[in-house]
């Protein structure tokens, strides 16, 4: 639970919304591997977030301008980031050997048997 709680505060840090984010070395570029950050960011070009908010903060954040380049960046990477992660897909969590987890299988991993009762019918 208290690993919830830190995942959920690093992502409101890292969205951009309540620290500015733009020009800070060590926290900028960390932020851009969040889906916080890259939904705030489309989000933030889609309804033109800088003309909106007189804060300063947005207005001279490069990712959060309405611009195409802007958009079409953040929107890409916040697509194409889960599909580059080497983990494996919540379907593969508890089940015995499907297809789609035979590839992510390490090297030399012996198949886990099958469950006790499985593929058997009940007696009528």
């Amino acid at each position: 639970m208290l690993l919830l709680v830190v995942l959920a505060i690093v992502q409101v840090v890292f969205c951009g919304a309540l620290v500015k984010l733009h020009g800070r070395l060590l926290v900028e570029y960390p932020a851009w591997l969040t889906p916080s950050r890259l939904a705030f960011a489309a989000m933030a070009g889609t309804i033109q977030l800088a003309s909106i908010l007189p804060d300063k903060k947005v207005k001279t954040d490069p990712p959060l301008h309405h611009t195409a380049a802007a958009w079409l960046l953040s929107t890409g990477m916040l697509i194409l980031r889960p599909s580059s992660s080497r983990w494996p897909s919540p379907a593969c969590y508890g089940a015995t050997n499907p297809p789609s987890c035979a590839s992510r299988a390490p090297a030399g991993a012996r198949p886990r048997p099958a469950p006790p009762g499985a593929g058997t019918h009940p007696p009528q």
